[in-house]
Order: C-alpha cells, then sequence, then structure tokens
C-alpha cells in the first residue's frame, strides 16, 4: 500500500512582516523619490536602494548636510515617520497639482535645536494625512508648519493626533483640519508642557471626533476652527483655549476635573467671542485676556455642573 505524505511548508509569519528601515536625506536640495538622495546611515556613507515608503521612518538631514533643505514630490509619498534635526529649514512641498503625504504611527519629530520644518505650501498642495493614530512632537524653540490642509488617511477607522510641544516651538495648522475621505474620524489632543508654545487652527476645519487641550495652549483664530465635535479642557495641567479676532464657538464645552486650570483667553483688546454651545462645568473656568483693554465674552446656551466660572477685570 502506498503512503502519500503532504509536507506543509514551514512559514515563519515574522520573516513576512514589514520592517521600519531608517533612512536619512543627503541634499540640501532633491527629490523624495530620487533614491540617490537616501542613506541608510546619519554619515551618508551606505547609499539606499530605495526612496522611503509606507514602512521606513526618515530623518532630515546625514551629518554632512547641516542647511536650509528643500525636498520635492511629484508624486504622493508616505513614510512611517519624519524626524528632523536638520538647524536650518526643512520645506517639504509638492511641485505638482495636489499630493498626499500619507504618515504612519510614527509621527513627526523635531529634535531640540532643529530648525523651522514646514510641509505644503509653494503654490501647490500637499496634505498631511495621519494613516493611524500617532503624535507629532515639537522639542525645539523653532515651528512646525502644516501649511496645506491636514486630515485623517484612507482608511475607515477613527484616529488620534496629538501634538506636544515641549519647548518653545509652536505646531501651526494654517489650513483645516479634516475627516478623512472614506469616513475616518479624526480627533485632537493637544499635551503641551513646554513654555509659551502654542498649536494654532487658522482655517475653518471638518473634523469631527472632538478636541482636547490636556494641557498646553490651542489657539483659534476664525469661525469653524475645532470642526463639529466637543472641545475638552483639562486633563493633565494647565489648559488654555486662545481666542484671536472674534469668532462664534459653536462646540459644546466640557471643562474635566484635575489638576491646572483652565481657560478661555481673549488674546486680542476690543474683541468679543460668542459660545454657542453648551458649557459643562467639572471644574472652575477663568475668562481673562492676555491683551491690554477690554475684551466681552457671549454665552447663549445653558452652563451647568458642579465648577464656577471666574471672570477677569477686563471682561465683561
Amino acid at each position: 500500500m502506498k503512503k502519500t505524505f503532504i509536507i506543509a511548508p514551514l512559514i515563519c509569519a515574522g520573516a513576512l512582516s514589514l520592517q521600519a528601515a531608517p533612512l536619512y536625506f543627503g541634499s540640501s536640495s532633491g527629490d523624495w523619490n530620487t533614491v540617490s538622495n537616501w542613506f541608510t546611515d546619519s554619515a551618508g556613507a551606505t547609499p539606499s536602494s530605495a526612496a522611503p515608503t509606507s514602512a521606513d521612518d526618515t530623518f532630515f538631514n546625514i551629518t554632512g548636510v547641516n542647511a536650509a533643505t528643500s525636498v520635492t514630490t511629484g508624486s504622493n509619498i508616505a513614510a512611517n515617520s519624519l524626524v528632523f534635526s536638520n538647524t536650518g529649514t526643512t520645506d517639504i512641498y509638492s511641485t505638482s497639482s495636489t499630493r498626499y503625504l500619507d504618515i504612519g504611527s510614527g509621527g513627526i519629530t523635531l529634535n531640540s535645536g532643529a530648525g523651522n520644518v514646514t510641509i505644503g505650501g509653494h503654490s501647490q498642495t500637499l496634505t498631511a494625512r495621519v494613516a493611524t493614530s500617532q503624535t507629532w512632537i515639537n522639542n525645539s524653540g523653532a515651528n512646525l508648519r502644516i501649511y496645506n490642509a491636514a486630515s485623517a488617511g484612507t482608511g475607515t477607522d477613527a484616529v488620534t493626533l496629538t501634538t506636544q510641544s515641549t519647548g518653545t516651538g509652536n505646531i501651526n495648522f494654517s489650513n483645516a483640519l479634516n475627516n478623512g475621505t472614506n469616513g475616518a474620524v479624526l480627533s485632537l489632543v493637544i499635551d503641551s508642557s513646554g513654555t509659551g508654545a502654542t498649536t494654532f487652527i487658522s482655517s475653518a476645519s471638518t473634523y469631527s471626533g472632538g478636541t482636547t487641550v490636556k494641557r498646553g495652549v490651542l489657539q483659534v483664530r476664525v469661525n469653524g476652527s475645532l470642526g463639529s465635535g466637543a472641545l475638552t479642557l483639562g486633563g493633565t495641567g494647565n489648559a488654555t483655549l486662545q481666542v484671536i479676532n472674534s469668532p462664534a464657538l459653536s462646540n459644546n464645552i466640557v471643562v474635566a476635573s484635575g489638576p491646572g486650570s483652565k481657560s478661555i483667553d481673549v488674546a486680542t483688546s476690543g474683541q468679543s467671542p460668542s459660545i454657542t454651545g453648551t458649557v459643562t462645568l467639572n471644574d472652575n473656568l477663568n475668562f481673562g485676556t492676555s491683551g491690554t483693554g477690554a475684551v466681552a465674552v457671549t454665552l447663549t446656551k445653558v452652563v451647568s455642573g458642579t465648577g464656577g466660572i471666574q471672570i477677569d477685570s477686563s471682561v465683561v
């Protein structure tokens, strides 16, 4: 009797997984997709065999290139993370219509001493897409600027973008923050320990996952800056919503219990912003101004909860 044996191949699952590779940009001006611009070591001794993909961690720059840097692209690009140590300015932008930069779980980091970083701009659009929940960290005294819109990625799962500033540098969203095109809901969290550091939103946005200022300063300038979700103030330290000009804030506001002060600061003298959502006070909320003259704040909906409202003498 003939016996038949079936031999199944042994597959090591780990061998099939994508491993993040460090890739270092090695030019003061060049295209992201040009392979010769990338190296696998910080000294620039070993050229890369490929340009970065979504699995790779990217670093700007190699140690021999420490100056103003322009990184261009004519197509969509991706990386697991972007880390900036270059003490000169670094600009990453599209040269061809609307393009996308998909950023993985490693997020964005400006190391201490890094120069200003701008993603987008230069007459074309490069949208930064948050592919999965991640943190953008600014450890520098310089600024991170997202010139064009930022959004959730192309998936359907909700994602959270956390911004952290540990120094004096800011994180500036010059355009809108939006949900993803396939339904992924974006939430924004600010958790900054830096002195004077601010996260700016300068345009009307459509993200709907809500905004939480655990600690630090979030500055808004126009109606709809915070999308359609609730705004939560407080969680891990002093939390401030700073208002420029006189926007109407339609978001419901929740003042969380916990350490630190919770404040709404009207930073421009003579302005009169309005709050048209409900206010829930689980701790005290302070209204004040960092300007030099009187300001007016209007509350139009129900204020409830166990906390109180403290009003500086310059607020009417």
